[in-house]
């Protein structure tokens, strides 16, 4: 017969044995790995993919136009207070050559709003044509100047009608550049009539 100390002393290791085994088993088993990707292997995007990021890095969104026009009426405003100072000016044709300066350097800060390539001469040119030959309004700073040649009364009536005229003329052409700039023209498309 067998002593009662010899069971005892196996029931120990049979628990060992069933604690070895319950670890085993509550492992998680092993996950294999998944095949490398080579240097020379490369992952290619959906043609879709690549046509959006293309399409949107060509054309401006609705939200950047209107962010491009809200920053060129704010220069438009700007230099249409320059241009009223500069009508200011007190010798006749000197006003008008001021206020062209004035206006040609409006262009070349809304030229770089819109990202058009800007050429002084050219700039030049298209605003004196605009100043010196458009409608009754645009007529209207030359007459003005003009009037500063006539004593005192000339002057009286230009210190006032040259800053207006000059201002409306600076209005004038922002706007019209505004428009030509967001339908995608450039200086050497503009038209001036």
């Amino acid at each position: 017969m067998k002593s009662p100390k010899s069971t005892t002393e196996h029931e120990p290791a049979s628990e060992s044995v069933t604690m070895a085994e319950a670890l085993e088993t509550t492992t998680a088993p092993a996950v294999a790995d998944p095949a490398p990707i080579h240097a020379t292997e490369s992952v290619a995007a959906p043609a879709e993919t690549t046509e959006t990021i293309a399409e949107a890095s060509s054309a401006p969104d609705d939200d950047e136009m209107a962010n491009r026009r809200r920053k060129a009426k704010r220069i438009m405003r700007r230099y249409m207070l320059f241009s009223g100072v500069a009508g200011l000016v007190p010798l006749p044709a000197v006003d008008v050559a001021t206020v062209t300066g004035v206006q040609v350097k409006m262009l070349h800060a809304m030229t770089k709003v819109y990202g058009v390539p800007f050429n002084f001469k050219l700039a030049r040119q298209l605003v004196l044509a605009l100043v010196g030959g458009g409608g009754s309004v645009v007529l209207a700073l030359p007459a003005a100047s003009a009037t500063k040649s006539v004593p005192v009364v000339g002057m009286a009536a230009s210190f006032l009608l040259s800053p207006a005229f000059a201002t409306a003329s600076c209005y004038g052409t922002g706007k019209a550049f505004i428009g030509h700039f967001e339908a995608g023209g450039t200086l050497e498309t503009f038209v001036p009539a």
